[in-house]
C-alpha cells in the first residue's frame, strides 16, 4: 500500500510539472524576447 501512495504522488507531481511548465514559459515569454530585442514575429518564423 505505502508503493501505491509513492507511485500516486510521483505520478501526481509529473502531471503537475508538465502541465506547469506551458504556463511558466507562456508567462516569461515576453520578458525574453524584450531582453534579447526579438520580436514575436521573428521567433515565429522559427518555430
Amino acid at each position: 500500500m505505502k508503493q501505491f501512495k509513492v507511485q500516486s504522488f510521483v505520478l501526481v507531481l509529473i502531471a503537475f510539472t508538465l502541465g506547469f511548465s506551458e504556463f511558466l514559459i507562456v508567462g516569461i515569454w515576453d520578458d525574453l524576447l524584450n531582453q534579447f530585442n526579438v520580436s514575436v514575429a521573428a521567433v515565429a518564423i522559427w518555430l
